[in-house]
């Protein structure tokens, strides 16, 4: 395991608990982690013949179930318009590296910046869970700051509030028909 990996478990496992009091938000930890490992572990376990796929193809299926799981089971804007915009991303550079490997080219992106993207993108989405799971529990008074000695302004909680009943609002996005 390289640094990264220690600092994205990190993360997932703040996001968790900044975001313990949405319970959705812990689903989406999960499915993203092991969608992560999965990947990450199949990819270490190169090098790639005949028989075994380039890892961005499994990367890219693994991508694309959490992208049509969370098509399929998403309730709140944010999960389809954040989560699902970042996972759609990070398929869409696995499918570019699927595509150049499936017709005999090199992949399209050196694996140093392929990775990297991969890994911003990572980022972007524990980022976007940890601050659904924060900005919740600030607007709902379990954490009004009073007991952590601090106070918030009356204008910084009415716009904190309503950016987040806005983000939490009911997705009409229609569920795939299967």
């Amino acid at each position: 395991m390289d640094w990264y990996h220690y600092g994205l478990g990190a993360m997932a496992l703040l996001a968790l608990i900044l975001s313990w009091n949405v319970p959705r938000c812990g689903k989406w930890i999960f499915l993203l982690s092991a969608s992560y490992v999965v990947s990450v572990l199949y990819h270490r376990l190169g090098p790639y013949d005949d028989v075994m796929p380039h890892g961005s193809v499994v990367a890219f299926f693994c991508d694309a179930a959490i992208f049509i799981i969370i098509r399929q089971m998403h309730i709140e804007k944010w999960e389809i318009f954040g989560l699902g915009g970042v996972v759609l991303l990070m398929a869409s550079f696995n499918m570019v590296q699927v595509l150049a490997v499936s017709f005999g080219f090199p992949p399209v992106m050196d694996q140093a910046i392929y990775s990297a993207i991969l890994e911003c993108a990572n980022v972007a989405y524990l980022l976007l869970i940890g601050g659904v799971g924060l900005a919740d529990w600030l607007t709902h008074g379990r954490g009004e700051g009073h007991n952590l000695g601090w106070h918030r302004s009356a204008g910084m909680a009415g716009n904190l509030s309503a950016i987040t009943s806005e983000v939490r609002k009911k997705s009409h996005v229609r569920k795939l028909s299967l």
